[in-house]
């Protein structure tokens, strides 16, 4: 796991905005209320599309941003 500015600065806007987006070097972004790590991995291992990336083979390190705002965790990841 390696932590990254630039997915940190994405998560800050979306969390600014109230709203998740794609910002082009993410593969996968989202939030939870409350804030909780176990509940963000959860709700990306129950969506078919962030699952498939969790587990892509050949996937080796992941970078990720996250920010808490608001009572919620925005968070956005890159795989690698």
């Amino acid at each position: 796991m390696v932590g990254s500015s630039s997915l940190a600065d994405h998560a800050a806007a979306m969390a600014a905005a109230g709203s998740i987006w794609h910002s082009g070097s993410d593969h996968i972004v989202g939030w939870v209320q409350p804030v909780s790590d176990e509940q963000m991995i959860q709700a990306y291992l129950n969506s078919p599309p962030h699952r498939a990336w969790i587990l892509k083979d050949g996937v080796s390190t992941v970078s990720i941003g996250a920010v808490t705002y608001g009572g919620r965790l925005y968070t956005a990841m890159l795989f690698s």
